[in-house]
């Protein structure tokens, strides 16, 4: 069973590599998903567009889903890797929380072109 697919450029849906988890809440359902260093750099380039731009080596990361009453409240992608800024190589973490609220339309949340673009 696939439990979640990250868009691939080429159209291409890959389901995860690694591992998933499940924990109930006061409120719902949490839910981790280990991402391989490949799927947290599309999450990272879907997120951040520009980011497809610099030279990062990304390290493993980690997608969260909170789930209420059967509707996702908050989505979270974090992780990490280094990046080449001149000469010198640094470390760097890229993470984003989304937290969604009910009776919302999709007049009320656009979505960027460069997003639409990935998915």
């Amino acid at each position: 069973m696939v439990l979640f697919a990250l868009p691939r450029s080429s159209s291409v849906n890959r389901p995860l590599e690694d591992s998933a988890a499940s924990e109930q809440t006061e409120t719902g359902w949490h839910y981790t998903l280990s991402l391989s260093a490949e799927q947290t750099k599309q999450a990272a380039c879907a997120i951040a567009p520009e980011a497809e731009k610099l030279d990062v080596q990304y390290l493993p990361g980690t997608l969260e889903l909170d789930v209420q009453d059967g509707t996702i409240t908050a989505l979270r992608v974090t992780t990490g890797g280094s990046v080449q800024v001149g000469v010198v190589d640094t470390q760097v973490s890229i993470s984003a929380q989304f937290d969604f609220q009910a009776g919302l339309t999709t007049d009320d949340c656009p979505v960027p072109a460069a997003v639409l673009e990935k998915l």
